[in-house]
């Protein structure tokens, strides 16, 4: 699974605060390490317009009081079984095999 697939894994799963390393983040700082996974994974979403701009990024990182959007599912995420999941935006998925031999990628197209 690629990094993507696994913070989004986590975070729906309501673990994200797994994501964070506790030897660099004091449980002060956990809140604010919590909110830049919950903007990252924003920044990752299928559809363009859907995507924070950079400025919102900012904004959105420096002022803790600003309600977030949940985020969507991103485009595509790598799983256990060596294949490539592609949802659409209606929540629509289907897969394609990537490697034929686990160890090389062939052709990876996103966005």
């Amino acid at each position: 699974m690629n990094l993507t697939g696994y913070a989004w894994e986590l975070w729906v799963n309501g673990r994200g605060e797994e994501l964070i390393d506790s030897t660099l983040c004091n449980s002060d700082q956990k809140p604010k390490a919590l909110r830049c996974i919950h903007v990252s994974l924003l920044c990752v979403q299928q559809m363009a317009e859907y995507r924070p701009t950079m400025l919102d990024v900012y904004s959105m990182i420096q002022n803790d009081s600003t309600q977030l959007p949940l985020p969507k599912q991103p485009p595509f995420f790598i799983t256990h079984n060596s294949k490539l999941e592609v949802v659409t935006d209606k929540s629509e998925s289907a897969t394609q095999i990537y490697s034929s031999n686990d160890m090389s990628v062939s052709m990876m197209v996103t966005r």
